[in-house]
């Protein structure tokens, strides 16, 4: 994240979208309005000002964001993924990610890492296709042996269709489990 020189001031928020390796996108919070904040982007990036949150990114992304900022009717990202939204705290989440590109049981995955004290907690949420192909038991077992390994909570919770995975611990312990256990990098 960019330090207090990019703006003049602290970014409270960020998000960054990566979608191949030369295009990306940023928006940044910094949780007040400001008249008079400055860039400090460069020649080789754009920053819309504009808008809150402020829109970084090359020069060529800038434009088509700020333009489905504007369009009320451009709600369809969360409109597709609203089922898995609403059933985790994504506002709390200090990083948060919904990713396609998911196991044989889903169609889509969630993870969200909430500060929680010391900790973090990480909340896993698969949006499911198919019940039958889903590892309830590896996930349960998980669950049962969490406590000695490390982590002060842990939750395995089938709603519907969707599977809630909620563990707070350490922010490494929550990674490893993500990664090793659940097939989601952060």
């Amino acid at each position: 994240m960019p330090g207090t020189d990019f703006y003049g001031t602290q970014i409270v928020g960020m998000l960054n979208s990566e979608y191949s390796e030369n295009s990306w996108v940023e928006l940044h919070d910094i949780g007040k309005s400001i008249a008079n904040v400055k860039s400090n982007a460069g020649s080789n990036a754009d920053n819309i000002l504009s808008t809150r949150p402020f829109i970084y990114s090359t020069k060529d992304r800038t434009s088509g964001v700020q333009a489905l900022f504007e369009e009320p009717g451009n709600a369809t990202a969360y409109n597709t993924y609203k089922s898995l939204l609403e059933k985790v705290d994504d506002e709390s989440a200090g990083y948060a990610k919904i990713d396609t590109n998911v196991s044989s049981f889903a169609n889509a995955n969630y993870i969200g890492l909430i500060r929680a004290g010391n900790d973090i907690t990480g909340e896993i949420a698969f949006s499911i296709k198919d019940k039958s192909a889903v590892p309830l038991a590896k996930y349960n077992d998980l669950k049962n042996s969490s406590s000695g390994r490390g982590f002060r909570s842990y939750e395995v919770n089938m709603d519907n269709d969707t599977l809630i995975i909620r563990m707070t611990s350490a922010m490494n312990s929550i990674r490893s489990e993500a990664t090793q256990n659940y097939g989601i990098d952060i």
